[in-house]
């Protein structure tokens, strides 16, 4: 029996005062088998995502890049990352302003390195744009890449460099005090972006503000919940449903307040023909403030 449904997604992708609403249009095309045998997650990737250890997101960035890409030599890449934060730490350290911290970096990864937002897709539907292994390729990368590709140089270099959801995209933060932060969007060169820009531009309500859906301070723990969703969202998209089940509640594990996660594996349940599951799901992302008709 097979079930089809078309999810809309809504990616937006702004450069200061831009915004480029993209419509990438993700087909869940579900066939049920009697007696299927459930997809669990690779060992190395559960063992780094244990409750009795802390998350180290660089290597689960890499696991989880080889899963989609077996053939990769994941010490190429975790030298290359390394690399580029020695090319960074001496500089850095002779700095005590933020904005010229940050300076630095953007010099380094956008001018000396070359790293562009790939404009070709803005959707990020391209496998290269969704694991950081892509993008060390290419030098082109997506709000998802780039962002983790500075988030991790970031945390390499004791800055207090954050994680932070906006609908459908992620950016950066320097957190200079408790309630004092340099938003960084990285899909325009590291430029500085106010919240007001985020809240505009993306459309994000007072009520998801209220309930702390969005534009939070996150750390490593969750941008690791969020490379495991982007994973099970790709394996969704290969009709692997038991695999992309199994990394979305790994996420959820991880991180039970990010209602997206709920949301996505609500409609994977829908179209598996469970709807018993896949409502409670949905009851749970909009507990944790989703708002469907917004999005």
């Amino acid at each position: 029996m097979h079930v089809n449904s078309i999810i809309d997604f809504h990616f937006n992708h702004f450069c200061m005062n831009k915004k480029i609403t993209i419509f990438a249009i993700l087909t869940l095309s579900v066939l049920l088998i009697c007696g299927s045998v459930k997809a669990g997650i690779n060992q190395d990737i559960a063992r780094e995502i244990s409750q009795n250890r802390e998350i180290n997101v660089l290597n689960l960035a890499l696991l989880l890049s080889k899963e989609v890409r077996p053939d990769i030599q994941s010490d190429k890449y975790r030298v290359e990352i390394k690399t580029m934060i020695e090319s960074l730490k001496y500089e850095i350290r002779k700095k005590d302003d933020p904005y010229h911290k940050i300076g630095l970096i953007n010099e380094y990864l956008y001018k000396t390195k070359s790293f562009k937002y790939d404009l070709k897709d803005p959707g990020a539907k391209s496998t290269k744009n969704q694991f950081i292994t892509g993008y060390l390729d290419a030098k082109k990368g997506s709000c998802i890449t780039m962002p983790l590709l500075y988030y991790l140089i970031g945390r390499e270099l004791n800055l207090p460099v954050r994680w932070v959801r906006a609908p459908d995209h992620f950016f950066c933060r320097y957190q200079v005090a408790e309630k004092k932060y340099i938003n960084i969007e990285t899909t325009c060169g590291g430029k500085v972006a106010p919240d007001s820009s985020y809240i505009q531009d993306f459309k994000i309500t007072g009520d998801e503000l209220n309930k702390k859906v969005y534009m939070q301070s996150l750390g490593d723990r969750e941008c690791a919940a969020d490379l495991l969703c982007i994973t099970g969202l790709y394996f969704a998209r290969k009709r692997k449903y038991d695999a992309a089940l199994e990394y979305l509640k790994a996420s959820a594990t991880l991180d039970s307040a990010n209602p997206a996660t709920y949301w996505f594996l609500s409609l994977i349940y829908k179209n598996m023909g469970q709807p018993k599951k896949s409502a409670e799901n949905l009851k749970r992302a909009k507990e944790l403030g989703f708002q469907e008709a917004a999005r």
